[in-house]
């Protein structure tokens, strides 16, 4: 909580005392977190993926399943070229011209953005069960690249691995 702003992009701090091997931690005695500007990025979009309103849970071979994907962001820096990826089982097709189909029973769309913190962005995707699909399926999708607002590849929380949960 140091420090004054004198401009837009300017902070300026009166000086600090840092002994060595004296400090409070943690981590170690050579670290003060209690000196702190309070500057934060912080990088967290959410996915999820769920029936569109008004599609049946159950439906018949040869009928479009209809799903609707929601990408919000929920940090405190814009996203861009969200790249959400929708793993289509086996007994299910792509039958959207708004996805590409990629390798592994796939599909890719891109949300170009920016995507402002707070925001979200709704994607649908249509999928066609086939004549020989019975029984239930289990699709998901998740994001699997983007950039920061300073057009940076970004991965979310680097703790939970790629994209922090599928859907």
């Amino acid at each position: 909580d140091d420090g004054t702003g004198s401009g837009p992009t300017t902070i300026r701090a009166t000086p600090i005392t840092l002994v060595p091997k004296v400090e409070p931690g943690p981590p170690d005695s050579n670290t003060n977190p209690t000196v702190d500007f309070g500057l934060l990025r912080n990088f967290d979009l959410a996915l999820r993926k769920e029936l569109s309103p008004g599609q049946l849970a159950v439906v018949p071979p040869n009928s479009l399943v209809n799903y609707t994907i929601t990408v919000t962001n929920q940090g405190t820096v814009g996203a861009a070229n969200i790249v959400v990826t929708d793993r289509i089982p086996p007994g299910m097709q792509l039958e959207d011209a708004a996805w590409t189909a990629g390798p592994g029973n796939t599909a890719r769309r891109t949300i170009v953005g920016p995507l402002a913190p707070g925001a979200s962005a709704a994607l649908t995707i249509a999928l066609r069960i086939n004549s020989t699909g019975l029984g239930s399926f289990t699709n998901f999708a998740q994001i699997t690249a983007t950039t920061d607002d300073g057009g940076n590849p970004v991965r979310d929380n680097p703790n939970l691995g790629p994209f922090a949960g599928s859907f």
